[in-house]
């Protein structure tokens, strides 16, 4: 009796993609979650709505005693005084 020899492959093939198919069935609630969590991610807010974060006053700029912003300017220490002689000298 004649045997196809093309026929047994077929058969190991069925068997991997039934094999992985099942994987996938076992991992799908997993990835379904993890999908939900990630399209969520951004409707959650860590303050409330209408009352600011604390952050935001704690390093937010500072305001005067009537809540205007300071019209001070800051000092930058980048450059030695030495530095900034040469480069006022320069102008």
């Amino acid at each position: 009796m004649y045997v196809n020899q093309d026929f047994m492959p077929v058969f190991t093939n069925l068997y991997n993609f039934e094999k992985k198919l099942r994987l996938m069935r076992q991992k799908l609630p997993v990835y379904l979650l993890f999908s939900l969590f990630l399209a969520l991610l951004p409707c959650i807010q860590g303050c409330k709505t209408g009352e600011g974060c604390g952050l935001e006053e704690k390093y937010g700029a500072p305001v005067d005693k009537n809540g205007e912003l300071s019209g001070k300017r800051g000092k930058s220490n980048l450059f030695s005084k030495k530095q900034q002689k040469r480069m006022k000298k320069g102008k």
